[in-house]
């Protein structure tokens, strides 16, 4: 939507770095409250609340000419949105045993991603020919008919009816914040989601399309193929991890590999086949999407961390780190890209030094 966002609010370049990025600030300060409530109340009316909030922000933003009124729509569907992945790891965390939760965690993410993917061709198809406010007032559409289908489908646990004190679930949370390795697997979920914030979610679609001189539809088909590959290597992964009772090895060997993909996208290779290339491209998008999702992992052994009552407060906690690193990249990439004259070099570096600290933060991870 960059192009038509720019069109109809006249805005920078940086300004709509900062329109997106204001979803990850809303999303990432709620994250801590977000798990003191879930861990508190009940999970299916306080989803419901959610969804709702969020519906009702995208039907506004469909609507506005006012950019103000857009950043504050993209901060309500930031706070409700911030309840989704933390909500649906509770409820995983409540009906399922802890052998499995990897698994469960893979498929909540292979569930929630599909929204990315619609976010890619099939919006970028929606957008050329029916404008993105359609696409956004469907959005909206879609988030009331979700809105109906959490108060209808789920349930709560019997025994997580009752409210444990607000003071008891306080001490949960500095514990959490005292805990020096849970800020490490947070900071290494951090440095892994970030390049997927930056490059597949904000500027990857202009970058293959200036880069590689690819058409919108064609180049947002290959970025969302970074998606796919995070779709499929979730629950793969998360199957492995809970087969070899290991999250480290997985972790490692997909901040490798994702690092590499990601800078050979940014190496600009060019066979002298325009098919070749744009199987190669598929292929790295997939790869980084894929090896990426290893950083699941981190929730897993985060949540090994922590006494079981204070789950949904961790799994928010280590959320929070990751959407605020995103939302930092997001505005440090879009002001790199401003004073370069939209030099994606420049811009995507962060991007490739995110991997070196996310090795760093590995080697002193314990495995638990």
């Amino acid at each position: 939507m960059l192009p038509e966002l720019t069109d109809a609010f006249q805005v920078s370049t940086a300004a709509l770095g900062n329109l997106s990025a204001c979803y990850f600030y809303a999303y990432a300060l709620a994250q801590i409250p977000v798990g003191l409530i879930l861990d508190r109340y009940s999970t299916r009316t306080v989803l419901t609340k959610a969804c709702l909030m969020l519906a009702l922000a995208s039907l506004i933003f469909a609507v506005t000419n006012n950019f103000v009124v857009a950043e504050i729509c993209r901060i309500f569907i930031g706070l409700g949105s911030a309840f989704a992945f933390v909500g649906c790891l509770k409820i995983g965390s409540n009906w399922f045993q802890g052998k499995q939760f990897g698994f469960i965690l893979g498929l909540t993410n292979l569930l929630g991603i599909t929204g990315a993917i619609l976010g890619g061709k099939p919006s970028a198809l929606a957008i050329d020919m029916f404008g993105w406010r359609f696409v956004m007032f469907s959005s909206a559409v879609a988030g009331l008919v979700i809105t109906v289908a959490l108060w209808t489908v789920v349930k709560d646990k019997q025994q997580s009816n009752h409210n444990p004190k607000l003071e008891k679930i306080l001490q949960h949370l500095f514990r959490v914040l005292k805990c020096k390795q849970i800020w490490l697997i947070a900071l290494f979920g951090a440095f892994m989601v970030a390049p997927i914030g930056t490059y597949s979610e904000l500027w990857g679609v202009s970058f293959l399309i200036n880069h590689y001189k690819l058409d919108r539809p064609t180049a947002a088909q290959i970025s969302t193929l970074a998606f796919f590959g995070i779709a499929c290597g979730g629950p793969i992964i998360g199957w492995i991890s809970d087969r070899i009772h290991r999250s480290k090895l997985p972790m490692l060997y997909g901040a490798t590999i994702a690092g590499i993909s990601m800078a050979l996208i940014l190496s600009g290779i060019n066979f002298t086949s325009a098919t070749i290339t744009l199987v190669f491209l598929g292929s790295l998008h997939f790869a980084f999407g894929f090896f990426t999702s290893s950083m699941l992992l981190s929730f897993s052994l985060a949540t090994s961390a922590c006494k079981a009552d204070a789950r949904a407060t961790t799994i928010a906690f280590v959320n929070t780190i990751i959407m605020v690193m995103v939302a930092l990249l997001q505005s440090l990439s879009g002001f790199l890209l401003e004073i370069s004259n939209a030099d994606f070099i420049l811009g995507f570096m962060p991007i490739i030094l995110c991997y070196l600290f996310a090795f760093i933060c590995y080697n002193y991870i314990r495995e638990t």
